[in-house]
């Protein structure tokens, strides 16, 4: 007798409410099925997985993988589910607890946190997720439509994409993401430090990457967007030769030397 793929959906949804695994199944299997109700009752019911990506948060790219509740490489006696994501430069995870390691999976799923750097503070409820992600990912759009003009005034007006892409620089791919301005990570992660755009580039056999300056992770973008560094590089490890500069009209002339 077989069984219809919305029944085995729905009694999959049954038992992930229960909290109960499904026989055969891995923890991933389980977290990713699920009721999202169960982490946050403002939530209709719909399965985690579902509601990633089709859902609210529409999120593109998502990646499961089992973890220490603690996210660190000292082994915990809980069991956890972490959920890796990345829309449009806005990157982070969320931890769910699902059991013990000496028992697997037992009684109801928890969401410990959602981890979305820079912001400072883990957010708690899963339905706050899709507002900081639109919030980030409008700061990424607004770094890839800087006029060029702002960040170096020797450079005629054009929107900072177009010139890494079709302009002097003539990058063959750009890639954007939200940064914490790439501070040590011994530092306080604080409301109020910087927010910056970052670009990641290559053309031929240069790469590198540049730091825009946006605002504050508190306030968002806040006054005129500086150019912290533009860092062009060819090779690796003790054959990798790297060139730095703060000027964006500079660019063009040092990934000429590497490639």
């Amino acid at each position: 007798m077989s069984i219809s793929p919305l029944l085995t959906s729905c009694l999959l949804a049954a038992v992930c409410t229960s909290g109960w695994a499904v026989p055969g199944s891995t923890p991933v299997d389980y977290a990713k099925t699920v009721d999202v109700s169960v982490l946050d009752p403002t939530l209709p019911s719909q399965p985690l997985v579902e509601w990633l990506r089709v859902g609210p948060a529409r999120i593109d790219q998502v990646q499961w993988d089992v973890s220490n509740c603690c996210n660190c490489d000292r082994r915990d006696k809980h069991l956890c589910v972490r959920f890796r994501f990345n829309k449009t430069g806005v990157s982070g995870y969320g931890m769910l607890r699902i059991g013990t390691h000496r028992q697997g999976v037992t009684g109801r799923a928890h969401l410990d946190y959602i981890q979305v750097p820079p912001k400072a503070s883990s957010l708690t409820k899963l339905s706050d997720l899709p507002g900081v992600i639109t919030d980030l990912g409008k700061v990424v759009t607004y770094g890839r439509l800087i006029d060029v003009r702002t960040l170096d005034p020797s450079l005629p007006s054009q929107s900072l994409d177009e010139w890494l892409r079709v302009g002097p620089a003539r990058m063959t791919r750009v890639d954007w993401t939200i940064s914490d301005c790439d501070l040590k990570p011994s530092d306080n992660v604080d409301e109020h430090n910087p927010l910056c755009v970052k670009f990641v580039f290559n053309r031929s056999k240069a790469s590198g990457f540049g730091v825009i300056r946006v605002g504050t992770i508190r306030q968002g973008i806040v006054g005129s967007p500086r150019l912290e560094h533009v860092l062009v590089s060819q090779g690796e490890g003790a054959t990798m030769r790297f060139e730095t500069t703060a000027k964006l009209s500079d660019v063009p002339r040092v990934i000429a030397k590497y490639f």
